[in-house]
């Protein structure tokens, strides 16, 4: 692999990597090598139901009315059914835990080859992976919000992986990787031609600036993080009005290609 020096700026979440450097931009989905990979996914998903069902129909006693498991002294029923599509279920699951490994090792060889220096957010992936504490509820429904957050996502994209993998491989290749702090920093809420913060919900995909124009939410956090001050605690304005312009070209060839 060719490797070259300078700065990229990495937006990590738990689906998604946006990248961005002096003559280059994109957004990817992670662990994704081919167009088969979301088949795969949805055949786990139906084979872990089908799994679920057979258990339960197997095995009455271990089951109150509600369905909520409660053991008892007996083994455990399976059907040869069952069986053989616990067989295909790991087979495909080992499959899938392959592709990952591959996938990020390839996207970790390429960022290495655009730069030297990787910018990233401090991620605490186990923390992702929990259930929320607290109990809420929707405000227009009246009903409880689910607790569940990201555990499927990290299940399926292995975020933590790639950015050991990244840490690694650039360390062992006369790179590094930098950590901003996530708490001061605050990518997804910055804006630099205002300079200040504002928060975001999920659902907003792209960050809007008062004079109109708008930029991809994941890339311009990616952006600002290869604008990233000696501190690594928020943004050098100065060098965000200095490349901004350049990432707006690229950034909107992009969209245009996606689109």
């Amino acid at each position: 692999h060719k490797f070259t020096s300078g700065r990229v700026g990495g937006d990590i979440g738990t689906q998604t990597l946006a990248i961005v450097t002096k003559d280059e931009v994109f957004l990817k989905n992670f662990a994704t090598r081919s167009e088969s990979t979301f088949k795969q996914e949805r055949k786990v998903r139906l084979l872990q139901r089908y799994l679920d069902r057979s258990r339960r129909s197997m095995n009455p006693s271990k089951f109150d009315d509600k369905g909520r498991f409660i053991g008892s002294g007996e083994p455990w029923k399976f059907s040869k059914k069952y069986k053989k599509a616990l067989m295909k279920y790991q087979n495909i699951s080992r499959k899938a835990s392959v592709n990952r490994k591959l996938s990020h090792n390839e996207d970790v060889n390429y960022i290495r080859s655009l730069g030297d220096t990787f910018y990233i957010e401090e991620m605490n992936i186990k923390g992702l992976q929990k259930r929320a504490k607290e109990t809420t509820k929707n405000e227009k429904t009246g009903k409880f919000n689910k607790k569940k957050r990201f555990g499927k996502s990290v299940l399926n994209r292995s975020p933590g992986y790639f950015i050991a993998q990244a840490k690694e491989r650039f360390k062992a290749t006369g790179g590094s990787v930098k950590e901003v702090d996530t708490w001061s920093f605050k990518a997804s809420q910055y804006c630099h031609m205002e300079d200040d913060f504002k928060k975001k919900k999920l659902s907003d995909r792209w960050h809007k600036f008062k004079c109109g124009s708008k930029v991809q939410r994941d890339l311009y956090s990616a952006f600002l993080l290869y604008c990233s001050d000696e501190t690594l605690e928020s943004a050098n304005k100065k060098l965000c009005d200095k490349f901004y312009p350049k990432f707006k070209k690229n950034h909107d060839e992009f969209i245009n290609k996606i689109k």
